[in-house]
């Protein structure tokens, strides 16, 4: 038989971060998760790692956007998203690889459609994938040629802790 906690409010403190609460309607919130978006205003010139000028959030402090790296904190499953829009002309077959410490991955890749002569730029492409990381490894993105971005910001990178 299942016990049942009643009370208004439980959470667990370490080291004076709340890392898990439960509040009265059974909401679990977890404000310590390793989370993080990072944006690119204007377009990449070419083929390379992708670096990002604005940085939304980054809980944990985990990112870099200037290399365009994130350091997992702990070993886990992280849910990594990217979205991009390919280049505005060109016959270019975009592809965005993931790299851990330097080193290709297949648990990343992306191809967004080519821009043709019937569209000014290629379709948003995007993609959402489970990356296994270890403590301590970063991961990154690059592209082999280049992505169109704006203020509106065509450009993002983001995730988070599954557990």
């Amino acid at each position: 038989m299942a016990s049942i906690l009643n009370v208004d409010q439980i959470g667990h403190s370490t080291s004076g971060t709340t890392a898990l609460t439960i509040d009265s309607s059974g909401r679990i919130l977890t404000p310590a998760r390793p989370a993080f978006h990072m944006t690119r205003t204007t377009s990449t010139s070419g083929a390379g790692d992708i670096t990002y000028e604005h940085t939304l959030f980054d809980i944990g402090n985990n990112t870099n956007a200037s290399t365009g790296e994130f350091t997992a904190p702990i070993t886990g499953i992280y849910s990594m998203t990217f979205a991009s829009i390919g280049p505005g002309s060109g016959s270019y077959a975009i592809a965005i690889v993931g790299y851990i410490d330097n080193v290709q991955t297949t648990q990343f890749t992306l191809r967004p459609l080519s821009a043709n002569a019937a569209v000014s730029y290629s379709p948003q492409g995007s993609l959402t994938a489970p990356v296994q990381l270890n403590a301590g490894e970063k991961f990154k993105l690059n592209a082999n040629g280049p992505l169109y971005s704006d203020t509106t910001t065509w450009i993002r990178f983001a995730g988070y802790l599954i557990g």
